[in-house]
Order: C-alpha cells, then sequence, then structure tokens
C-alpha cells in the first residue's frame, strides 16, 4: 500500500538511505546453502539475531566477460537486479564489530516486505531485533534451480 511506504520511509528515515561507498572493509556475512557464513573467522549460524543500523538498496549485475560488478543507486537497464545491504554491530570481546550483508534479489524482496510490515505496527527497523534465517526455494520458471533466501522475523522490540 501506499500508506505503508510513506510509513516505512517516515520511520526508517536516517536509517535506511543510500550510502555512497559500498566498499569499505568490512566483516562480510553471505548465504552459505542452509547456513550463514561469516568470512573474515569462517565461522556459519543457521540463525542470527541482529539490530539493523542502516542499509541501502542498490542495482548491480555481473559482468562476466570482465569477471567485474556494477553497481547502481537506480536501475539503468535490465541487466540490474535490486540488491539490498544491511549492516549490523556486535560486541566481540567487548570490540564493536560491524557486520556486512548483501542480500540478493529474492532477500533483498524479502526484506523490503518485512520492513514494510514493522512499520505498519509502529517500528523503525533499528527499533526490533530481527532473527534472520535461510530458507531453501524452488524457482518457480525452473524447478530444477534451487537457492536460498534470508527469511526475516521480529523478536523483540527494543526500549
Amino acid at each position: 500500500t501506499s500508506r505503508g511506504g510513506n510509513v516505512m520511509a517516515d520511520l526508517n528515515a536516517g536509517v535506511l538511505d543510500n550510502i555512497d561507498d559500498m566498499n569499505i572493509g568490512g566483516n562480510y556475512v553471505t548465504m552459505d546453502g542452509s547456513d550463514f557464513l561469516f568470512k573474515a573467522t569462517s565461522e556459519t549460524a543457521k540463525e542470527i539475531d541482529i539490530v539493523v543500523s542502516y542499509g541501502k538498496r542498490f542495482y548491480q549485475w555481473f559482468d562476466e566477460d570482465n569477471n567485474q560488478y556494477h553497481n547502481s543507486d537506480t536501475k539503468l537497464d535490465d541487466r540490474y537486479k535490486m540488491k539490498f545491504e544491511i549492516r549490523w554491530v556486535e560486541d566481540v570481546d567487548g570490540e564493536p564489530i560491524e557486520y556486512i550483508m548483501t542480500l540478493p534479489t529474492s532477500s533483498a524482496m524479502n526484506f523490503v516486505s518485512y520492513v514494510k510490515n514493522i512499520a505498519n505496527q509502529g517500528y523503525r527497523i533499528n527499533q526490533v531485533v530481527t532473527r534472520l534465517s535461510i530458507s531453501r526455494q524452488v524457482a518457480k520458471s525452473d524447478n530444477k534451480i534451487r537457492y536460498s533466501r534470508t527469511e526475516f522475523k521480529m523478536v523483540e522490540v527494543l526500549n
């Protein structure tokens, strides 16, 4: 709904934003089958509870000929697919560590739906603890293609 979109934008202003430099070094988290993989430490987890500190929707395509990703804030043509980068901070041995995860298209769409849902309940994304898990999906176009999708669930409202 348009109201949900406005509520989402209003509540999340300054939290979910366009961020100019995406290639800052950091601790990357990816989906590896049914687990999340923390690349810096090679640790895995079935679920992660996070408080999103900020995020950015962007569009990306991979140029196989040059082995290079191309990013844009807008969808320049049909090669570009929607992505969403989310970041959160965890305390690791008394040190704040920022983690970065780039959500592929189906996970990005799932995240946007989740943000709209919690916005309709009156919460900003950084006001809740979000549990990330992974589900295995089958492509509608070809049932032989399987992929992982990040799922999002609000587990706690922060004070």
